[in-house]
């Protein structure tokens, strides 16, 4: 159990670095479920069907996508940066795609 922890950490460490980083590490089943530290096994979340996780997976990074960027833009604004926002439209949806710092205002 504990090589399993150590590749578990491992890859959510690569996953997260930064305070905006997010990720999502995917377990095809529940044997070591148990092994899991405790914070960690909070945030793990069982799904009855492939279908209904990776829908669950799309909306989970669109909305931490979404949520990131926001508030990039509101922290860049506050700090007086000017920033070039790019956002894209497709299938009725509109994401922001890329945020640039183009220097102090």
């Amino acid at each position: 159990m504990v090589l399993f922890n150590d590749y578990l950490f491992y890859y959510a460490g690569c996953c997260i670095h930064h305070r905006y980083d997010y990720g999502a590490i995917i377990l095809l089943d529940e044997k070591n479920r148990a092994h899991i530290s405790k914070w960690l096994r909070l945030s793990i979340r069982m799904y009855g069907s492939f279908e209904k996780s990776l829908d669950e997976l799309r909306s989970f990074f669109r909305e931490v996508n979404d949520l990131v960027f926001k508030n990039k833009i509101k922290n860049g604004f506050a700090e007086g940066k000017n920033l070039v926002v790019s956002v894209m439209s497709a299938m009725g949806e509109e994401q922001i795609c890329a945020l640039k710092d183009i220097g102090p205002k």
